[in-house]
């Protein structure tokens, strides 16, 4: 069976999905005065780096039960506010302080946990982001993206068992292609070119072009070298950019066997 290796800089071509925009913080609210709740259901999810062809969410609840109840205070909702900006605009260690203020203010604010962990993971400190992440899940366990990229923290130093968990976890949320893609990269970078991983990548390919590069190592692993050949060439002639070298490599190496 022909073994491709896999030159994965983690840090470098993972990604790390931001919540949905946030909304303006509302006014002072005189004593008495009803605070009308955000809206929390924008579809709309921006990505850290468009460059890694990450795709929005599209397929996961567009709202939770812990969203609903769930009100941050206005210092809260304005700190995230300024943290998300920070991130936009490229400035982490602004962002991160922003961010850590609004879960310091509210540590049940689900969104700013997600993208504090984010910010870490931006900026390498994956130990940082995992126990954020987690928090974040723990608060409300049935909102996908901090799974997603709690997923992608964990490739990212190798501790793939827990990737390959995590992504189960949220494939029994909501079984997307964003779930699937989350597993069948747990699956591939431990080496499992099983039926299972070729599933969820295919499932995968439509909204993930990462899906289909990583189809290719699948099967070179099990040695089906000429539709491992096929997959990677078909990736290099989309307009993807992650890892477009690697994949080169991969077929060169391919193309000798």
């Amino acid at each position: 069976m022909v073994r491709v290796r896999i030159l994965f800089l983690t840090i470098t071509c993972m990604t790390f999905e931001l919540s949905a925009v946030p909304p303006d913080p509302p006014p002072e609210q005189n004593e008495g005065t009803a605070t009308e709740k955000p809206d929390s259901n924008s579809p709309d999810r921006l990505r850290s780096n468009p460059t890694f062809d990450f795709y929005r969410f599209k397929n996961l609840p567009i709202v939770t039960v812990h969203e609903l109840k769930h009100s941050p205070p206005r210092k809260a909702l304005k700190a995230f506010s300024n943290g998300r900006q920070s991130l936009d605009d490229g400035r982490l260690s602004e962002a991160i302080t922003s961010l850590g203020k609004a879960v310091a203010i509210d540590p049940e604010y689900t969104e700013a946990l997600n993208d504090l962990g984010a910010a870490y993971g931006k900026t390498g400190r994956i130990d940082k982001a995992i126990p954020l992440l987690n928090s974040a899940i723990h608060c409300d366990p049935h909102w996908g993206l901090a799974y997603f990229n709690l997923v992608m923290a964990y490739v990212s130093v190798n501790e793939f068992s827990r990737a390959e968990f995590t992504a189960r976890q949220m494939t029994e949320i909501a079984d997307s292609p964003e779930a699937r893609f989350a597993l069948g990269l747990s699956l591939t970078m431990e080496d499992r070119f099983t039926p299972e991983t070729q599933a969820a990548l295919t499932q995968a390919e439509p909204l993930f072009p990462q899906a289909t590069l990583l189809l290719g190592r699948v099967l070179a692993g099990r040695g089906e070298i000429e539709a491992a050949k096929l997959k990677i060439s078909a990736y290099l002639a989309s307009p993807a950019l992650w890892n477009r070298a690697m994949a080169g490599e991969w077929l060169a190496l391919l193309e000798r066997k």
